[in-house]
């Protein structure tokens, strides 16, 4: 059997079509169609010499049409098998006088195996791929080790494959399929993709999206996908029908993505990449709730601000959903290996080909501003800049004489867990043992006030909206 073979990740829907409609098709696919069944000849098609990218499952073509108009120098050929999809995007590409758009409407595996060549790629584009989520329709999945490797013949050497997914546990499978035959990464969603109706459907459902990328073996950024799992893939239900805590039970994170070498042997986290693909290195470091949304969130946040952004996960993959879990977990964390873990983290950023600095930053919130404090104290000249929120747990050290970064602190006036008169000594303690430049802000705000989950109820979007970007700024100016 050849790669890709016998594939049907698709189920066609039929309904009525208007006259008008069908006219509309017939008078414009000959300007714009191909056909899937013959080689193709993109310099034949398209009148010129161009990358070339081939987008599986346009659904209604707004996003197809809005890259071709933003990007005129690259030709696309667009695969949908659903006809009103079709027709949508033939109407789109007339109305904008687009040149550069070739539909296909037939089968994507079909088009890649028969009518595209080996090594003639530079992207391959999959956003928001039927799931196919129930346990017995998994072998449905339009992503495979199969596709990977079809899709690895057809990359050129600088290829990639951009896939997008508002369904968590289908970026964790695509990770793993794509990661038999190509370097992959979950990035942060680039600028250049648009949201579309179906997206901001899904973000209104609580339905975040997910970006992975993937490039040929023998391109410059290194895997960091985890290992495919073990045994059968399980489906997950519709997290919309779920509560927080069914979402992420303990034990549960669909955060991780890469690993690095740590204390324990291996540690787990979330590397979010900048879309430029190099940066500053920044440790995110999580609160006592774990490796949440919110926590990916803020490394996300970092990458789209041009920072390689890694944040471990402490707690092994648990994630806690009230204060009692939480306060558990914290308890018993080991400091001493929790500090190990984000040594490794540094050593990792420091050594990774996407980082441009020689210093990392670190950031993080409650028990990780603790952590952040620490950090800085033990591993000296490797940090270049650190960013407390709110820092408090038992990782706070006693002697901040290890410390040369240069320290930005955010807390609240109205922080019942640490009061600011407290703040107020620490930053005296850190200037005057460690010599390092020192400034706290102040913020009219209880703790945990830039959590924007709000767990507390003390979340306040002005404040933490300020803190965040004078973190940024303080980042910038000494990671550069």
């Amino acid at each position: 059997m050849r790669p890709g073979e016998d594939i049907r990740s698709y189920r066609l829907r039929r309904g009525r079509t208007s006259q008008g409609a069908l006219a509309d098709r017939d008078r414009l696919w000959p300007r714009y169609g191909v056909d899937a069944r013959y080689p193709l000849d993109p310099v034949a098609v398209f009148g010129r010499r161009a990358p070339l990218v081939v987008e599986i499952g346009f659904g209604m073509g707004e996003s197809t049409a809005a890259m071709a108009g933003a990007q005129p120098e690259v030709d696309v050929v667009a695969c949908e098998v659903h006809e009103a999809g079709v027709i949508a995007l033939l109407r789109r590409l007339e109305a904008a006088g687009l040149t550069n758009v070739r539909l296909v409407e037939d089968d994507a595996v079909m088009l890649l195996r028969e009518a595209i060549a080996p090594a003639s790629l530079a992207e391959v584009r999959i956003f928001f791929p039927d799931p196919w989520p129930k346990a017995r329709h998994l072998k449905r999945r339009l992503v495979s080790p199969a596709f990977a490797g079809l899709l690895a013949d057809r990359l050129g050497p600088a290829g990639r494959v951009h896939l997008a997914t508002d369904w968590a546990p289908y970026a964790e499978h695509a990770l793993a399929a794509l990661g038999t035959a190509l370097d992959t990464r979950v990035v942060a969603r680039p600028v250049g993709r648009p949201v579309t109706r179906f997206e901001r459907q899904g973000l209104a459902a609580n339905r975040p999206s997910y970006d992975v990328v993937a490039v040929q073996r023998e391109g410059h950024l290194r895997r960091s996908s985890p290992s495919p799992p073990s045994g059968r893939m399980v489906a997950h239900p519709d997290p919309s029908d779920l509560t927080p805590h069914e979402r992420h039970p303990m034990n549960e994170s669909i955060r991780q993505n890469t690993t690095f070498p740590s204390g324990k042997g291996t540690g787990h986290g979330y590397l979010a990449l900048p879309e430029g693909g190099t940066g500053p290195g920044v440790i995110v470091i999580q609160e006592w709730w774990g490796l949440t949304d919110h926590i990916a969130d803020i490394a996300d946040r970092l990458a789209r601000e041009g920072f390689v952004a890694l944040a471990p996960d402490l707690f092994g993959g648990k994630v806690a959903h009230d204060a009692d879990e939480a306060g558990k977990l914290m308890t018993e964390l080991p400091v001493d290996e929790a500090a190990k873990d984000l040594g490794g983290a540094v050593d990792f950023l420091l050594g990774h080909e996407a980082v441009t600095s020689d210093k990392v930053g670190a950031i993080g919130f409650c028990m990780g501003g603790g952590f952040v404090l620490q950090l800085a104290a033990q591993q000296g000249d490797k940090i270049g800049a650190a960013v407390p929120f709110y820092g408090v747990g038992p990782a706070v050290p006693q002697s901040y004489a290890g410390v040369t970064a240069a320290v930005q602190g955010h807390y609240g006036e109205k922080d019942d867990f640490y009061p600011a008169a407290d703040a107020k000594k620490q930053a005296e303690q850190i200037s005057s043992e460690s010599g390092a430049p020192v400034e706290f802000f102040y913020y009219d705000a209880g703790h945990a006030f830039h959590n924007d989950e709000n767990l507390l109820g003390t979340y306040s979007a002005d404040d933490a909206t300020l803190a965040f970007s004078r973190a940024v700024s303080f980042l910038k100016a000494n990671l550069s």
